[in-house]
């Protein structure tokens, strides 16, 4: 299960002023609203911490891509707070555009970045790292991209990634 000192690492990676509209244009903040309906609201870092007391946790964190945020090394910070075992998901929500027109596509659980998600040992999770340390910005989005883009309905329909605005971690652990 997740460690008091895990969780604090956690939130110390989290700067909750951050929102929205550090990073998006009122275009952008626009498109988010009538192409997902989601509130922009929504748009910020944070994590989620379930206090249940079941045998699997799920922690989501959230971090939003601003101007300054090397996406490698915070994946990295991410990643060396974590003690294995546990399993890290890594998705990234983007714009998309097509003649102009942009898409806000959110990052799923079950489309992550990473093909390797189990991290058993220290060694796994420096694997992981390496992975991350080796894209560059437009190899995220591309990947990212790619992730939703398998069996789905954008394929091929003139769609193109823009850029970046979260990445979304959700991290599992079990009890021992």
């Amino acid at each position: 299960m997740f460690l008091a000192k895990e969780i604090s690492r956690l939130q110390k990676l989290i700067n909750s002023n951050v929102t929205a509209n550090d990073v998006l244009t009122e275009d952008e903040q626009n498109a988010v609203v009538t192409t997902t309906k989601t509130k922009i609201e929504c748009i910020k870092d944070r994590i989620i911490i379930p206090q249940h007391n079941k045998n699997v946790k799920t922690i989501t964190l959230v971090k939003v891509i601003t101007a300054d945020l090397d996406c490698n090394i915070f994946l990295e910070q991410l990643i060396r707070s974590l003690s294995p075992p546990f399993e890290i998901r890594i998705g990234f929500s983007f714009f998309m555009s097509n003649l102009g027109t942009y898409s806000y596509v959110h990052s799923i659980v079950s489309k992550p970045v990473n093909t390797s998600s189990n991290i058993s040992t220290r060694i796994d999770g420096k694997n992981l790292i390496d992975f991350f340390k080796g894209l560059t910005y437009s190899d995220l989005l591309s990947l990212a991209f790619q992730s939703r883009n398998g069996d789905n309905p954008f394929d091929k329909s003139g769609y193109s990634p823009v850029r970046l605005v979260c990445i979304t971690a959700w991290i599992t652990k079990h009890k021992d």
